[in-house]
């Protein structure tokens, strides 16, 4: 849902992002994008602590947020879409989650930028595994099996 969301509202070029230099300054401490309520900020505590993460407040009200803008027209070159087809795979959203999840890298979070860059790169490699996964299951004859896409 954030892909989507982000694929559809103005994000500020990459220098107006704060970066590490920021962050090391001590400067920064969450960062909104603009004319949005999506917020990253620093866990404060808990295993995660020092890291930058889309805040609760933000996770929580996504929905809401992905609701207002998915009419709008997506970016040049921006991902959309896949919000609703992964809601439509016959697996269930909870299992395919858990897959893709355990195939992303982790991300540096340790500044607002460093954080965003590292989300964006793991959906659009996500998003190219479906992509593929889809493309041998619907190829006639297809050329993988369901449980050979599911490993991919």
């Amino acid at each position: 849902m954030l892909q989507e969301l982000l694929g559809r509202i103005e994000l500020p070029p990459e220098q107006e992002i704060p970066g590490e230099k920021a962050e090391a300054d001590g400067a920064v401490t969450e960062w909104t994008i603009p004319n949005t309520a999506i917020t990253i900020a620093i866990v404060d505590v808990g295993p995660r602590e020092g890291e930058f993460l889309f805040s609760a407040d933000t996770v929580q009200r996504l929905h809401r947020f992905y609701e207002s803008v998915k009419e709008l027209p997506p970016k040049p070159g921006a991902v959309v879409g896949l919000y609703d087809q992964w809601l439509g795979t016959d697996t269930g959203p909870l299992a395919l989650e858990e897959e893709v999840r355990n195939r992303l890298r982790p991300v540096d979070t340790s500044s607002p930028r460093s954080t965003m860059e590292g989300f964006l790169d793991s959906v659009n490699r996500a998003y190219v595994l479906v992509t593929e996964a889809d493309a041998a299951l619907r190829a006639t004859p297809p050329t993988l099996t369901r449980q050979e896409a599911r490993e991919i």
